[in-house]
């Protein structure tokens, strides 16, 4: 069959206005944005009125099911992976605080109900303190806690063996 261009550009036509209709046919508007986004939780220095604003709870209860991978000694003024994960089921949000800052409330997630109840993210630090990890799982709140250690390693001097040999007069440098 052979298409002549009137008919090329007609089903073109068609297929451009189907495009531009599709995405709301295809996407919710009210699914595809956020209903409230908790500036508040953001801006708040306090870490139970973050978790309260972000998650509707004060801080949970510790366990043991909540993971969180970070390392536990960092250079100063590092930016970090960290790695929130858990073995609760009906998880529907996990939240990332850092202590010693003055904005603790680092993210908030909320995940489908199908998603693995795992995030990673990266953040900054300045100074040592605790990474707290908050997860809501079936209307509970559970949190765990990982220590990070902020140092001031500076990266040592190459020893130069040459150095020793021509201070002790064993070797002479020639320019």
């Amino acid at each position: 069959m052979k298409n002549t261009r009137r008919e090329f550009l007609q089903s073109s036509a068609v297929f451009a206005g189907a495009c531009a209709l599709a995405p709301g046919v295809l996407l919710n508007p009210a699914q595809a944005t956020p209903s409230r986004w908790p500036i508040d939780a953001f801006s708040t220095p306090s870490m139970n009125e973050a978790i309260s604003l972000a998650l509707g709870s004060e801080m949970g209860a510790p366990s043991d099911d909540v993971m969180i991978e970070a390392p536990a000694y960092i250079k100063d003024t590092e930016v970090v992976e960290v790695t929130i994960s858990t073995t609760l089921p009906g998880v529907d949000a996990i939240a990332l605080l850092v202590a010693n800052q003055p904005l603790p409330l680092a993210a908030v997630y909320h995940l489908p109900q199908r998603q693995e109840p795992q995030v990673t993210t990266r953040v900054d630090f300045y100074e040592s303190g605790d990474l707290i990890a908050v997860v809501r799982a079936e209307n509970r709140l559970y949190s765990n806690y990982r220590r990070v250690v902020v140092t001031d390693f500076k990266e040592p001097e190459l020893y130069d063996p040459f150095d020793d040999l021509v201070e002790d007069g064993i070797l002479e440098l020639v320019e």
